[in-house]
């Protein structure tokens, strides 16, 4: 397992700044965001994947993810937009943005998985997201990409059972999950843990209920728990360090950069710790 760090933790900073304070931060992977709301890599430059990629080397950085948001919200372009002209166009983009991904050489994909639209009933939304899902994930799969999507709050699964749901429903999708999503709207870690199985990928912040994303001193997220799982399933990602700065939600309250500084530390010792002991064995 290794750590990674997003570009979007710093949107203030130039992209070429936001790099290289990654790299400072003694993080050699970075997950790169593809938003309609970014200051970094807009979606416009989508086939500058071996430019970006040039940028990587030269700071000693490997790409871990690349997160397609097109919209400015998870409703803007959703993957099952009622207009079939949007989900061309969200199509068009997503071929575009994969483009980017392989000429980047970065082999894992994030995606959103949808939302409920009031001009479509909930039944016909959650079809046409595990329609586009689907295609998404057979098209990235034929570029040699793992696609997967973040269940997320206000989203068609909002909730861990609803994210189960759909990955039934769409065979050989996995989630890149992030336990903010689902604490922030009163679950426990306990539901969250068995969608650890369904992980390629994951976003690491503190959260708490109420708080998508908060400080270390308020966490109520099992790190321990979940670090020592993805050790016994020897799960093969990178667990991304994924403080944000954006209003949404308030999550421009704390210290992206002491609090990124707090987790790596934590997750690293965590991470390096010996497996615990099942009970009845004892370590030699």
């Amino acid at each position: 397992m290794n750590l990674s760090c997003a570009d979007y933790t710093f949107p203030l900073l130039h992209r070429g700044q936001a790099l290289d304070l990654i790299r400072l931060l003694e993080l050699d992977a970075v997950d790169i965001g593809l938003f309609g709301r970014s200051t970094h890599f807009p979606i416009g430059d989508v086939t500058a994947g071996r430019e970006v990629r040039r940028e990587l080397d030269g700071r000693g950085l490997t790409p871990a993810d690349v997160f397609l948001q097109i919209g400015t919200h998870p409703a803007d372009f959703s993957v099952n937009d009622p207009d079939p002209a949007t989900r061309e166009a969200g199509r068009e983009t997503f071929l575009r943005a994969l483009e980017f991904t392989t000429r980047l050489g970065c082999r894992h994909m994030t995606g959103l998985p949808g939302v409920n639209h009031p001009a479509i009933s909930p039944e016909s939304a959650l079809g046409l997201a595990a329609e586009a899902t689907a295609w998404r994930l057979e098209t990235a799969a034929n570029a040699g990409v793992r696609y997967a999507v973040e269940a997320h709050h206000g989203s068609i699964c909002p909730d861990p059972g609803s994210a189960a749901a759909f990955l039934r429903q769409v065979p050989g999708l996995t989630l890149t999950l992030d336990y903010g999503h689902f604490l922030c709207v009163g679950c426990s870690n306990e539901q969250v843990h068995p969608l650890l199985a369904c992980a390629s990928h994951m976003h690491m912040r503190c959260a708490a209920h109420g708080l998508l994303q908060c400080a270390a001193a308020a966490n109520r997220v099992d790190f321990e728990t979940i670090a020592g799982f993805l050790r016994e399933q020897r799960f093969q990602g990178f667990l991304c360090l994924e403080y944000v700065w954006t209003e949404w939600m308030g999550c421009n309250q704390v210290d992206n950069v002491s609090e990124t500084i707090l987790l790596r530390d934590r997750l690293s010792a965590l991470l390096d710790a010996p497996p615990r002991e099942r009970e009845g064995e004892t370590t030699p």
